[in-house]
């Protein structure tokens, strides 16, 4: 049969999700509601309940997503110093007080030497910031080369977005608990500055 690694899902660290080339089955309390957000419904299991009727985990096999054409780009250089290429990310909601992605990103070496964490931005043309969120990126040990992972956002904004190409959204990495900004880097290792820029892919269309 099949082997694929499994990941429980545990939304109270708000860390990633990491997808294996090969897939992952994820597992999480039935009630939980992050794999029914990204994923859909499923399979419920009450083989450990007492009352089988009422099944406590739910489980779902994930394959990793595409990440060919995502909604909102990398401008240009996608990869930190750290080793975590960025992919892109996928628009889940857009609503006057947020919006909700999916930001893909891939570890390209294991198990880094320290722990880190996003900050992203949304910000206007003219570089004003009007939303943020930061959140854990993937737990160090979970850091496996190939895999794609999906870090769920929710930035909150301090003003509506009527046209999701009259913003963009930026990517900052740091170590935690330093506080210290990682790099981004060009193929051969050269910083380039310290975060990069993820466009709508209505505006890369137009380029």
């Amino acid at each position: 049969g099949q082997h694929v690694p499994v990941r429980v899902v545990d939304r109270i660290s708000g860390e990633g999700i990491p997808i294996s080339p090969q897939g992952t089955l994820l597992v999480s309390f039935a009630h939980g509601q992050t794999i029914r957000a990204l994923f859909g419904n499923g399979t419920p299991s009450g083989a450990l309940s007492l009352q089988p009727e009422q099944p406590i985990f739910l489980t779902k096999l994930v394959y990793p997503p595409s990440t060919q054409n995502p909604d909102f780009a990398p401008e240009s250089a996608s990869q930190f110093e750290n080793g975590a290429r960025i992919l892109g990310a996928d628009l889940v909601e857009s609503s006057p007080e947020a919006i909700a992605l999916k930001l893909h990103w891939t570890p390209t070496r294991n198990k880094p030497a320290a722990s880190y964490h996003f900050s992203v931005r949304v910000v206007t043309q003219d570089g004003k910031t009007i939303g943020q969120h930061d959140v854990p990126s993937l737990s160090r040990e979970l850091w496996r080369a190939g895999d794609v992972v999906i870090s769920p956002l929710r930035i909150p904004l301090s003003e509506p977005v009527s046209d999701l190409a009259a913003v963009r959204v930026q990517v900052i990495m740091y170590a935690y608990p330093s506080i210290q900004n990682v790099n981004v880097v060009d193929e051969g290792g050269n910083a380039l500055g310290q975060w990069l820029f993820l466009r709508h892919n209505s505006c890369q269309a137009s380029r």
